[in-house]
Order: structure tokens, then sequence, then C-alpha cells
């Protein structure tokens, strides 16, 4: 018996992943959460709190994952995970400051 569904987030995730497991035959277990009989306005208040009350990644995170692209990233991420270098001990890669790690990338 074949019902209909919706999906309310997530396309691009689902597309990579396809495209990923197609490429290289590999086998993903994906986490997902699924929300059983929802009618039409709880879908739309669920999609509009996913969609309006998501947490970016920080600016910090986001440089770390351009560094091979961008020469900047890159050297202030070096500047951070050399052990050679000032910034070393006192800064983080994630951007979470502490008392100690109080320099972001």
């Amino acid at each position: 018996m074949q019902k209909k569904a919706s999906l309310m987030d997530g396309q691009h995730r689902l597309g990579g992943i396809g495209v990923y497991t197609k490429g290289t035959s590999a086998m993903l277990n994906v986490p997902f959460l699924a929300f059983h009989c929802l009618d039409e306005d709880e879908e739309i208040k669920f999609f509009d709190i996913i969609n309006t009350k998501a947490k970016g990644i920080g600016s910090s995170l986001s440089r770390y994952l351009k560094r091979n692209n961008d020469n900047l990233s890159w050297i202030g991420t070096q500047l951070i995970i050399n052990p050679d270098s000032p910034f070393y001990s006192i800064g983080t890669l994630i951007g979470k400051r502490n008392k100690e790690k109080h320099i972001t990338l």
C-alpha cells in the first residue's frame, strides 16, 4: 500500500547521498526524523519551525571548511593548528571561545 508522504527539509542532502551511493556503490546509514499522520496545518507549522529557527554554522567553522580554496582561511587555520605558532595554544577552529582559547578562526 502506498500513501502520500512529504519531505520537509533535506532535499539537497538526499540528492548528494544519492549521487555518492550510485557513484561509489557504498551503503550508508542515514539518520532521519519522521512525523506520522500530520495534517496540513501541522505540516506547515513544522516546516516553518525547521526553516526559520535552524541555527547555522559559525564563521570560524565555515572558514575552516573553506581552507583548501581560500588563502586567508588556510593561513588562519595553519596559525591555529601549527604547534610553532603563537596562536596554537590560544586559538580555536570551531569558534567556541573560553578563557584559554580566546582567538577564533
